[in-house]
């Protein structure tokens, strides 16, 4: 879910009714979407929420400021997942270098594409996960693939580009098809129009 939309104290209060509604058995995950600008009010924000056992604080911070992102994943509890708009495999080496995050989200549109998923196993010599960040056909089969993969992120914005659904089993976990290459094929009818 989103925060740092509006006042801190009404992010509160929307992450306790979103949690007193999943449960204690669904992961909740907020994502501050670098809307938030100093590191003190992100920092301050996740320890107000941190009793609602969130599972990840994403992009905490404006900017992409490694050291900003550090400065929180270092003073908060809750896992910083970030790096969605690091562009390449040497920005994803800073991050872990700088112990800016928990998890990173290597987005494959700005990485430039699967060669540069390679950050993943940089990641892995340094025992974090990575998630994926959007394009969910693409990156299915780069996740499977990773041993220290964490959450396929699902976002239905591609799905009409595609002929094949992205198909989830019973809990909501996405199935790599078993089709050739990427295993999703583009829908031409689509494209002309």
């Amino acid at each position: 879910m989103h925060v740092g939309l509006s006042d801190p104290g009404k992010d509160v209060e929307r992450v306790r009714a979103v949690r007193e509604m999943l449960g204690p058995d669904i992961v909740l995950l907020v994502d501050a979407a670098q809307l938030i600008a100093l590191p003190e009010a992100s920092i301050k924000l996740a320890r107000h929420i941190e009793e609602f056992d969130i599972g990840w604080h994403e992009e905490p911070v404006m900017g992409s400021n490694p050291l900003s992102e550090a400065k929180v994943a270092a003073a908060i509890d809750i896992p910083v997942a970030t790096g969605e708009y690091t562009y390449d495999h040497q920005g994803i080496f800073e991050l872990l270098q700088l112990k800016a995050a928990d998890i990173l989200m290597p987005d494959l549109q700005r990485m430039g594409g699967p060669t540069e998923f390679q950050a993943a196993a940089i990641c892995e010599a340094f025992d974090i996960p990575v998630s994926s960040h959007v394009f969910p056909q693409m990156s299915l089969a780069l996740m499977a693939c990773v041993p220290n993969a964490s959450y396929h992120e699902y976002i239905n914005w591609f799905d009409a580009l595609y002929q094949e659904p992205l198909v989830r089993d019973e809990r909501g976990a996405s199935i790599v098809p078993n089709r050739p290459g990427w295993g999703f094929a583009i829908d031409p009818s689509v494209l002309a129009d």
